[in-house]
């Protein structure tokens, strides 16, 4: 069986990357399999579940949940403060990671509970600001900890090179988020409040666990002060970043139920899932081998120019990949409720295209340090702007479309500003690896 698998591997490496594989390529693809059997696993479990809340939701309740979702996506990078970054960074590549982990841990938890307090007290006044009521607020907040948390762990086990444990927490995540729903579902009915909820035990309870089983990795004795200086000043690059992300991602569910209605955001969502959802689910799994590989790589040209192949191959499956599945969304959410407009499936599709050449290149180049953390401040922030302006002009005629015109704009603005800078950013040093190696 195992030589079975190392024959079509081997099959397909040659195919894709027209050379042989070596140890470097094998281990690489090795993890990245394992990551990504599970975080598919994961992601058809809540992606079943996110498709019966809509069927059974509608539009307009199943809106809310969109809405307390883009609003957690902008207060989670303040809760962070860009520090999960910062330990796969340089815990990566440390020989003490034990340092790296408590120093960032003394710092993030003090900063979030700071922080979550801050939203809370002007819970009201940000409620306004955000167009939704301090309820749907409050719960944000805790969607957003929960997150945080969740995706702390997540950094601590990439930086140690843990990937069955990282993808075992995606799968657990997914069953315990699939399970609460279920159970919320039958004793307190069709609300939005019941996949919000599951959303918060399912990432708190993942997050308290890991907590426990990482805690020889969590030593306040271990605090190191001399290091918190660059933790924090690589982090906080990542705060712009993570504002400028949730106006290239989320802001437009704001715009819409702004300008429309919850019912059109309902069905932006349902749209959203199968494409742009899926897209940043992948882009994730490869962040998680893919950036501590950069991190510790002498010849990150070559990953670029890998992934260029990678993409020029199988770029046309994944767009129809993903109009299969955003087709086979919409019918199970229900084609009376979201509809099944053909111009909004193919720009979608698109959109989940040009997000996966995006973030697969810039993880490469933001491997490079600090100097590639201030690019993707920049880019992010303008980027983030770019598609701000553009729903805002766009949304109240265009419609849902809008958003759709306005993420190919940005994404293909993203991706010309990063080939025109990569020289810069992927030079080798003096002690290369070998071409052949990754």
């Amino acid at each position: 069986m195992t030589e079975i698998i190392e024959t079509a591997f081997n099959t397909c490496y040659r195919w894709l990357f027209n050379e042989k594989p070596t140890a470097g390529p094998k281990k690489f693809f090795k993890n990245l399999g394992i990551i990504g059997i599970c975080f598919a696993t994961a992601k058809a479990l809540t992606g079943l579940a996110n498709i019966a809340a809509g069927r059974l939701l509608g539009p307009h309740e199943y809106g809310k949940v969109n809405l307390i979702i883009s609003v957690g996506a902008i207060l989670s990078p303040f809760l962070l403060m860009g520090i999960n970054y910062s330990i796969v960074k340089y815990g990566a590549s440390n020989k003490n990671p034990k340092s790296i982990i408590s120093t960032a841990f003394g710092f993030f938890i003090p900063c979030a509970l700071t922080i979550s307090f801050f939203i809370f007290y002007f819970r009201t006044e940000l409620g306004s600001f955000f167009g939704i009521t301090s309820t749907l607020l409050i719960f944000a907040l805790f969607y957003a900890i929960t997150v945080s948390f969740f995706n702390v762990i997540s950094s601590v086990q990439q930086a140690l090179n843990k990937f069955n444990q990282r993808g075992f927490s995606e799968i657990s995540f997914a069953f315990l988020f699939l399970i609460s729903f279920a159970a919320g579902i039958l004793l307190f009915g069709k609300k939005f409040e019941t996949i919000v909820y599951a959303y918060i035990i399912a990432f708190g309870s993942v997050s308290i666990f890991f907590i426990l089983k990482l805690n020889s990795f969590i030593k306040p004795q271990c605090f190191d002060k001399k290091r918190l200086p660059e933790l924090t000043h690589y982090g906080i690059y990542f705060l712009g970043s993570g504002i400028g992300s949730f106006f290239i991602f989320n802001v437009q569910s704001l715009i819409i139920n702004t300008y429309l209605s919850p019912k059109e955001v309902g069905i932006y969502a349902a749209y959203y899932i199968g494409t742009i959802g899926i897209a940043g689910y992948i882009s994730y799994a490869i962040y998680t081998v893919l950036f501590p590989k950069s991190s510790g790589s002498t010849n990150r040209k070559r990953l670029w120019d890998l992934s260029i192949k990678f993409a020029k191959r199988l770029l046309p499956l994944i767009f129809i990949f993903f109009v299969f599945i955003e087709i086979a969304v919409l019918t199970l959410m229900g084609k009376s409720q979201y509809g099944m407009n053909a111009t909004l499936i193919i720009t979608f599709a698109l959109c989940g295209i040009l997000m996966l050449i995006q973030s697969s290149l810039t993880q490469i180049i933001l491997a490079q340090g600090i100097k590639a953390s201030r690019l993707a401040l920049f880019m992010s922030l303008s980027a983030g702007l770019l598609n701000f302006i553009l729903c805002i002009l766009l949304i109240p005629h265009l419609k849902i479309l809008a958003t759709t015109i306005s993420f190919i704009i940005t994404y293909s603005f993203l991706i010309i500003w990063l080939w025109k800078v990569k020289n810069s950013y992927l030079q080798m040093q003096a002690h290369d690896m070998p071409s052949s190696g990754i």
